[in-house]
């Protein structure tokens, strides 16, 4: 559940020309190596991957930068196979977000909340011990990204995340925020102390205000993938209530993350719960989550 954007990124890149099949044991650990290592050739064998330029083409439905979803999934590549064939592009991809979003000094106003799965791939990169030549590591740059994303604290629509230009204001979507909840989650996770502390009860915060403004329904255990509102004293409304794989995902592993805290008891009745529905989703022949 770590990396739930394995399967997001494979659909994201699902275009390109597969070259090899995959004969795949699910009992044997250098089977399931092997495959991951034809799965990621085939996935990037149509990219022009020289390190200076993204891959990928951003996702115009999400409107998030989702080239970062790709390295997500090639440092869990790494970390299961010790492959380093891809290390070099991951390093020189993430290195150039360094004088940006990851520098603590970069202009906070010009941070949009899309690039929030950036924060993801550093935190993955922390967590499996990526290697990195920079003074700064890779949890820092996660953190110093995460100051920078606006969070208004309070009750109402107007609240939460701040938008991504000024013509959305008003709208709030699951995935942005489930995308905001999870990296503040494995921050706080990765934290001690007061910085535990501060992050753990923003997650708790991002929670709560989304399941007051309907992107997250406790009842049915539904995921809405946009809401809106522009009053200043009321919660949004559904005006889409797509279920997206992706956020489900991302609001998924962000709850486990919450789970391992034991200072956070409640997360582990919601990750239960949320668990089930999810799976309970997906597994029915018609059912209602979309990839």
């Amino acid at each position: 559940m770590i990396y739930c954007h394995l399967g997001y990124a494979a659909w994201l890149m699902s275009s390109l020309t597969r070259v090899s099949a995959i004969d795949l044991d699910i009992n044997s650990t250098e089977s399931i190596q092997n495959a991951a290592t034809i799965q990621v050739t085939n996935l990037l064998s149509n990219s022009t991957i020289d390190g200076s330029v993204s891959p990928l083409s951003d996702d115009p439905f999400h409107g998030v930068k989702d080239e970062a979803s790709v390295y997500i999934t090639l440092l869990a590549f790494w970390d299961t196979t010790k492959n380093s064939n891809y290390n070099n592009l991951v390093i020189d991809r993430m290195d150039s977000q360094r004088p940006t979003i990851f520098n603590s000094s970069y202009n906070s106003t010009n941070t949009r909340p899309s690039t929030a799965i950036w924060g993801l791939a550093a935190m993955t990169a922390a967590e499996v011990g990526f290697p990195t030549d920079s003074s700064e590591s890779w949890f820092n740059c996660a953190v110093n990204l995460h100051s920078k994303l606006m969070w208004k604290s309070g009750h109402f629509c107007t609240d939460g995340l701040s938008p991504d230009s000024q013509n959305l204001i008003g709208q709030q979507f699951g995935y942005l925020t489930g995308t905001y909840f999870q990296l503040t989650s494995r921050i706080a996770y990765a934290s001690s102390g007061e910085q535990r502390r501060f992050f753990a009860d923003r997650a708790s915060a991002v929670w709560s205000w989304s399941v007051k403004n309907h992107i997250l329904n406790e009842s049915d255990w539904t995921i809405n993938s946009l809401v809106a509102g522009m009053d200043n004293n009321t919660a949004c409304f559904v005006l889409k209530d797509w279920r997206l794989a992706s956020s489900y995902g991302l609001w998924l592993s962000g709850a486990a993350y919450m789970f391992k805290m034991v200072s956070c008891l409640r997360r582990e009745v919601l990750l239960a719960l949320l668990f089930e529905f999810s799976c309970c989703s997906f597994c029915r022949p018609k059912g209602s989550i979309e990839c």
